[in-house]
């Protein structure tokens, strides 16, 4: 049975409302970790790339339980990820060549 959190984020996950992206961003920062993880897998169901580089931003700070949490988004993340590559970010680029290694996605890199 789903908790009342867990149908909020599969519902924020569904939404067809972009506003929904900024608030999944905003409780990966929120000091709860059942809020954190339930984002971030809202997030990386999503299609949007905002949410997918804003869970690449916060890659090198995540334990690794939570680093599994992308896996579910390999496919849909790789926009993100081709971004992350290029950026002028120096931590984002390091997320996201570390992503690609992990993820053996190298066809991914420039």
């Amino acid at each position: 049975m789903s908790t009342p959190l867990q149908k909020t984020f599969e519902t924020l996950a569904k939404s067809r409302n972009e506003a929904a992206v900024s608030t999944l961003v905003s409780a990966l920062d929120n000091n709860d970790r059942a809020i954190q993880d339930g984002a971030m897998i809202a997030l990386v169901k999503r299609r949007s790339k905002t949410g997918h580089l804003a869970v690449l931003r916060q890659w090198h700070s995540l334990p690794p339980d939570q680093q599994e949490l992308l896996q579910e988004g390999r496919g849909r993340i790789n926009g993100a990820l081709r971004d992350a590559v290029v950026s002028d970010d120096l931590q984002l680029f390091t997320n996201g060549c570390e992503i690609i290694e992990q993820f053996t996605e190298i066809d991914l890199t420039p």
